[in-house]
Formats: structure tokens, sequence, C-alpha cells
């Protein structure tokens, strides 16, 4: 998921990318859980005392935000709040801006680079 997002950044005139991408990333946000958070396996069953990943979910996350950045505002928006309507919210609203300091200039995804 994430590096088709990714290649979608640094291909953006590569249509077939980003229709994976997008692909990919609607499978996500109409398959994850309704607290945001994907269980380890999405084909367990769904029980309150299964596990759930975090880390998957973040890295996820991470992906639908930087496949926002080469769609048009209205197609953006599906993604970014698939992800900041959760109960989660607070949560990553803190963590983002604790991350900004010194990493605020940075881009989202590196530019491609020059040949």
């Amino acid at each position: 998921m994430m590096s088709y997002a990714y290649l979608s950044v640094l291909y953006p005139e590569n249509r077939e990318i980003r229709d994976y991408a997008e692909k990919v990333c609607r499978w996500w946000t109409q398959n994850v859980p309704d607290d945001g958070v994907a269980y380890w396996d999405f084909d367990a069953p769904q029980e309150a005392d299964t596990p759930k990943d975090t880390s998957a979910t973040s890295i996820a996350c991470y992906a639908l935000l930087t496949l926002a950045t080469v769609l048009d505002d209205r197609q953006a928006a599906r993604y970014i709040n698939a992800r900041l309507e959760t109960p989660s919210k607070p949560s990553v609203v803190t963590m983002s801006r604790s991350c900004r300091g010194a990493r605020q200039k940075r881009p989202l995804v590196p530019s491609r680079p020059q040949c």
C-alpha cells in the first residue's frame, strides 16, 4: 500500500500506478474496523480479544496521506477524512503536533531524483 502511494508521488504521470494505489487504499478504508485500527490479520475472527496491529495501521495512515498529495481536493479528502474520523483522532493530532519541530520544512515525500 505504502509503496504504491509513494510511487504515485514520484511518478504522477503514471496513471496506472495511481489507480492501483487508490484501489488498495480504498480496500483498506472499506475493510478496517470501525475504530480505525486493523486486526493483526484481516481474516482473523473479529472478537474483543483479537489482537490489533497499530504498526500496520500507522503505515496505512501514512500511505493514505501520501496518496492524498497527488489527488484533487475532493478525492484527497476521502482518504484524509477516513483517518481523522476515527476515535483515535486526539492521539493522531497530538502526535503530529509533537513531530513538527525540525522536520516541519521537509516534504511529505522526497521529490523525484533528477537524472
